[in-house]
């Protein structure tokens, strides 16, 4: 509020003397003059306040806090990626003498997930499934397959689903999907029964919980 009464005074005043002037001292040096000392006193207000309002967010302490940040950022990506890239090449090792393993299975295809590599991560669910036919790494499955989708819910996907709540009706992260997919489809009112009913039915600390309220409050605002 400060900075716009400044303006406001600037303008004002600059206006006072331009309008005394220019009645009587038409395309006179004294008009000229006057017009000087309008722009004058306008850029003068306009850059104090500038200086006062802008100049903090260019100072070079601040560029150099954001700079150290964003090193850091990247820094700690780059180690988390490097670990993951070092846990993966241990785990296949180790599943060179143990192909069936299921537990092995999964913290491969767990590691695949952190760094993005979907169609490794499907693979592995996929390997995993041929050994043995498990609900929950199905509902991981089908969400693998979103993630590669870029959360968009194709035949494939609804399928699994489908088969998933047939077996297991209050299959949480299947539920979830099921929900989206009507949402994207415009159902909102199904989305709604679907994602209300699971919520209702979710076992202790389950971490759907918070994404179920959250999708939710958003279908519903």
């Amino acid at each position: 509020m400060t900075y716009l009464f400044i303006i406001i005074i600037t303008l004002l005043i600059s206006f006072i003397v331009f309008e005394k002037n220019f009645k009587q001292l038409l395309f006179s040096k004294k008009y000229i003059f006057s017009l000087m000392i309008f722009y004058s006193i306008t850029f003068v207000g306009v850059g104090l306040v500038y200086y006062k309002v802008g100049y903090p967010y260019f100072s070079e302490e601040n560029l150099k806090k954001e700079k150290e940040n964003l090193l850091q950022s990247k820094e700690l990506k780059k180690n988390i990626i490097l670990q993951t890239k070092s846990n993966i090449s241990s785990i296949k090792t180790k599943l060179l003498e143990r192909p069936n393993d299921i537990g092995l299975l999964l913290l491969l295809a767990s590691n695949e997930a952190k760094i993005g590599n979907f169609d490794n991560e499907i693979s592995a669910l996929k390997k995993i499934l041929k050994i043995k036919n498990i609900v929950s790494v199905q509902s991981l499955l089908a969400q693998a397959m979103l993630r590669k989708n870029e959360g968009i819910i194709n035949l494939k996907i609804k399928k699994l689903v489908l088969e998933i709540i047939k077996k297991q009706p209050n299959e949480e992260g299947s539920n979830y999907i099921l929900g989206l997919h009507f949402k994207q489809i415009g159902d909102t009112v199904k989305a709604i029964e679907v994602w209300e009913k699971t919520l209702n039915n979710l076992k202790a600390n389950s971490p759907w919980g918070q994404i179920l309220k959250e999708e939710l409050i958003k279908i519903k605002s």
